[in-house]
């Protein structure tokens, strides 16, 4: 058989977190976010709790100043979804994507 393998599914638990990620600006497609989003398993799920529900406008903000840079994003009926990308600026220069969903009140 000529199918190439899935990867292996990564375990969260053995994941250590880096200290520091320098990231640098970038710019992206939509079509090109799209095929890189088709191509990747997803990696890590990870809930963080709010005390105060921020704006889609805020979250993208704050993110932008660390160079975590939107998509997409949007108000759904219970919660803010957003599609975010950034590149790392030393190393391999990778690119990360990731999906933010910030829930409302339960």
């Amino acid at each position: 058989d000529s199918a190439t393998p899935a990867p292996p599914a990564l375990d969260p638990s053995t994941v250590t977190p880096t200290t520091a990620l320098s990231l640098t600006a970038m710019t992206m497609t939509g079509d090109d976010y799209q095929t890189l989003w088709s191509a990747q398993p997803d990696l890590i799920n990870i809930t963080i709790p709010f005390s105060v529900l921020p704006s889609t406008s805020d979250v993208e903000s704050l993110l932008a100043e660390c160079q975590i840079m939107t998509m997409a994003s949007g108000e759904l009926p219970a919660e803010l979804k957003f599609f975010l990308y950034c590149r790392e600026s030393e190393g391999s220069g990778s690119v990360y994507l990731l999906q933010l969903a910030i829930q409302k009140s339960p």
